[in-house]
C-alpha cells in the first residue's frame, strides 16, 4: 500500500514539471517571434533604401549614356587636362590646365531628385507625408582616370558614381534609413 501512495506524489511532480516546461517553451516562442518580426522589418527597410539608392545609380547611368560627350569633356577638365588633346597612355601628359569640377557638378545635380512621386501601393496606413521623405541623390560624380589608346583609336574614362537612398517606414518607429552605393563605370569612345 505504501508504494501506491508514493506513486501519487510522483504524478504531481511530473505534471508540475510538464506545465513549467510548457510555459518556458511558450514564452521562448513568443519572444523569438517578436525578434524575427523586428529583423524582418529591418531587412525590409534596408531593401527599400537599397532600391531607392539603385534608382539614383540608374538615373546617373542614364545621364552618362545620354551626355557621354559632356561627361568626357567635364571629366578631362576635372582632372586638369584639355578635353581636345589626346592623353596617350605611357607618355607624359600635355600641360595641365586649371582644374574645375563645375561640369561634373552640373551633371551630378541633374541626377538628384528631392520629391519623388512615390505611391502608397494601395496601403492606406502609409501616409503621403512619409513618402515625401523618400529621396535619392547622387552624392558624388567624379572621373578617376582618363587615357587614349592610339592603336584602337579609343578614349577611355573611368567614372565613380556615389548615390544614396533615404526611406522612412512608419512601422516600428525606426526613423529614416540611408543606404549608400558606389559604382564605377568605364566609358569608351571611338574617335
Amino acid at each position: 500500500m505504501n508504494s501506491i501512495l508514493e506513486r501519487k506524489g510522483m504524478a504531481i511532480a511530473i505534471v508540475l514539471m510538464f506545465v513549467f516546461s510548457t510555459l518556458i517553451f511558450a514564452g521562448a516562442m513568443f519572444f523569438f517571434r517578436k525578434e524575427v518580426k523586428r529583423e524582418n522589418l529591418l531587412m525590409f527597410n534596408d531593401l527599400q533604401s537599397d532600391f531607392v539608392a539603385q534608382a539614383g545609380i540608374q538615373h546617373a547611368r542614364m545621364k552618362i549614356e545620354i551626355f557621354s560627350q559632356e561627361l568626357f569633356e567635364s571629366g578631362s577638365v576635372q582632372m586638369g587636362f584639355c578635353p581636345f588633346k589626346a592623353l596617350i597612355s605611357g607618355e607624359t601628359p600635355p600641360g595641365v590646365t586649371k582644374k574645375s569640377i563645375a561640369g561634373m557638378e552640373i551633371l551630378r545635380e541633374d541626377c538628384t531628385c528631392k520629391d519623388l512621386p512615390f505611391s502608397n501601393f494601395g496601403e492606406p496606413e502609409i501616409d503621403q507625408m512619409i513618402l515625401r521623405q523618400w529621396k535619392y541623390e547622387v552624392a558624388s560624380l567624379s572621373a578617376l582616370s582618363l587615357f587614349t589608346e592610339l592603336n584602337a583609336r579609343q578614349r577611355t574614362q573611368v567614372v565613380s558614381v556615389v548615390a544614396s537612398g533615404t526611406t522612412v517606414d512608419p512601422k516600428g518607429n525606426l526613423g529614416p534609413k540611408i543606404e549608400k552605393l558606389i559604382r564605377t563605370i568605364q566609358l569608351t569612345r571611338t574617335y
